[in-house]
């Protein structure tokens, strides 16, 4: 498969020289999973089931249904999943754990957009 090959190694070349804000991918993106993480942790009525920082963060709110939520912040054109994501038995028989919301992040998220998140979240959380 030779096009695949020279595919798979434009696509190696490529991550090796994206700078998004000016930094390597792999640092940017541990900082952007790194301020997710710590304004996700500092909101009361969240349930983070991360317990570190990662690209992709999974959680609930006691004040609104998670499939509530991802249709409010879908409104401001933010885009994330809700339920039990392939693991319904798992997640929801053994955990025990309601509905959940998943934002996940690439390489190319910003910290405004991060920023705009955050902020949406709580001004949605705020209003129910």
């Amino acid at each position: 498969n030779f096009a695949g090959i020279v595919g798979l190694n434009a696509s190696i070349d490529w991550l090796k020289s994206y700078k998004p804000e000016g930094m390597p991918a792999t640092t940017h993106q541990e900082k952007l999973a790194q301020f997710l993480f710590d304004e996700l942790s500092h909101m009361p009525t969240l349930k983070l089931i991360n317990s570190s920082p990662s690209p992709i963060v999974s959680f609930w709110s006691d004040k609104i249904d998670a499939h509530r939520l991802a249709i409010f912040l879908s409104t401001q054109n933010i885009m994330v999943r809700s339920g039990y994501f392939c693991c319904h038995y798992y997640l929801k028989n053994l955990k025990k754990y309601p509905p959940l919301v998943r934002v996940s992040m690439g390489l190319n998220n910003t910290q405004e957009q991060v920023e705009f998140f955050v902020k949406t979240l709580k001004t949605i959380i705020a209003n129910t």
